[in-house]
């Protein structure tokens, strides 16, 4: 992984992961996976931080190869990979119901830095390369089937930078070719971000305390 940014995100993921796995320190915490993406190819976690703010971070990890491949043969021409982790501070304008167990619902608003590697070919030429994305979102996360799983609509709007390197691959199942001397650099800004998620609430013991 040779993006240094992306190793940071994904170690704060893997982190707040592992937070999920420990003695309880807050009300709730929720993992996630956005259905929008490849399914259950993503997977993500929130903390709070008190009554009114969480941390969050997702990877995104479909990095599947070509599909069609047998014995080594690629017969598609066709790769979709990618590689990619985000690390977000969110305010919650709703605080749900703590005493309940019930945290991180209703309408939130946060601010989000992410980076990834991606390899998009189709028809035996693509781009390989890396991006940059901040930017701000809106969430609204709803309670479904009692509270079993909350549901999170989202969406964001930032500014997307990526260097990358157009290729041909002239033989099923062999070598890429970079085009020397070409590299496609990409900048937007406007919507960058939309997820449709199934979060799992974890609501946990507080130390000296109560659920």
């Amino acid at each position: 992984m040779r993006n240094p940014i992306l190793r940071v995100l994904c170690t704060v993921s893997l982190l707040l992961l592992l937070e999920l796995l420990g003695e309880g320190r807050s009300y709730a915490q929720i993992i996630r996976t956005n259905v929008l993406a490849v399914p259950f190819m993503n997977l993500g976690a929130e903390v709070p931080l008190g009554p009114r703010w969480s941390i969050g971070s997702d990877i995104y990890y479909p990095w599947l190869g070509r599909p069609g491949r047998d014995a080594g043969v690629d017969k598609s021409g066709v790769c979709n990979e990618l590689m990619a982790a985000d690390l977000e501070l969110r305010y919650w304008f709703e605080n749900g119901n703590p005493s309940g167990g019930q945290r991180l619902l209703g309408y939130s608003v946060g601010i989000y830095g992410a980076a990834g590697l991606y390899d998009f070919e189709r028809d035996w030429s693509g781009y390989q390369g890396r991006f940059y994305n901040a930017g701000v979102d809106f969430l609204y996360a709803v309670p479904v089937f009692k509270g079993r799983l909350h549901l999170e609509l989202e969406l964001g709007l930032g500014y997307i930078w990526s260097a990358a390197l157009p290729y041909d691959c002239p033989e099923p199942g062999g070598p890429i070719y970079h085009r020397k001397g070409v590299t496609k650099y990409i900048r937007w800004f406007g919507p960058t971000r939309a997820q449709v998620s199934l979060a799992v609430p974890i609501c946990l013991f507080k130390k000296g305390g109560a659920r």
